[in-house]
């Protein structure tokens, strides 16, 4: 299966070989409602746009997709591998696991 807790993506950023790409697909309103605190980089792409931004989302990273729950990024994370993305998960519980995570 192609998902990632929350604590192992904490400990892939940590690393100083970080090779992670954070998709956020959440719309923009979502995005500062409930923004990722202490993710690092994070790379916004409204789930409705990923189609038209594949070439913006690199194949040599692992990249990660986020959404509030981890609903929409699931089905943003099928629609990677159909494009022939290898490495591609799903942050389990989006980004109320992450805030549940530092709270």
């Amino acid at each position: 299966m192609n998902v990632i807790t929350v604590e192992d993506l904490k400990s892939r950023l940590a690393s100083e070989s970080s090779d992670v790409f954070l998709l956020d697909i959440r719309e923009d309103r979502e995005i500062t409602m409930n923004p990722m605190q202490n993710a690092g980089e994070i790379h916004h792409i409204a789930m409705g746009d990923v189609k038209e931004h594949l070439n913006d989302i690199p194949r040599d990273k692992t990249v990660v997709v986020i959404c509030r729950s981890g609903a929409r990024s699931g089905m943003v994370v099928e629609y990677l591998l159909e494009q022939n993305y290898d490495n591609v998960a799903n942050l389990i519980g989006g980004v109320m696991a992450w805030e549940q995570s530092n709270a």
